[in-house]
């Protein structure tokens, strides 16, 4: 289904691949610190739980070091 804004279809996180939810974390936390337009609804929070909730595979630590990155930078006032 489409939403009311016309930005295509609405797909939930839980059937996308943990990769694809991985990259869309940081793609949403990169927007977010650059304060694009593109940006969205999307929140430091929610790109740092969206990251959280892809680290089943995580073969060299690099998702958990983002994630303990991005909450160490959550803190930061």
């Amino acid at each position: 289904s489409s939403d009311q804004q016309g930005r295509g279809p609405v797909i939930a996180l839980a059937v996308l691949s943990e990769n694809i939810r991985f990259a869309s974390g940081v793609a949403a936390y990169g927007l977010v610190l650059l304060q694009s337009e593109y940006k969205g609804d999307a929140t430091i929070g929610m790109a740092r739980e969206i990251v959280s909730g892809a680290l089943s595979f995580d073969p060299g630590d690099y998702r958990s070091a983002l994630a303990a990155l991005m909450e160490k930078a959550s803190t930061i006032k």
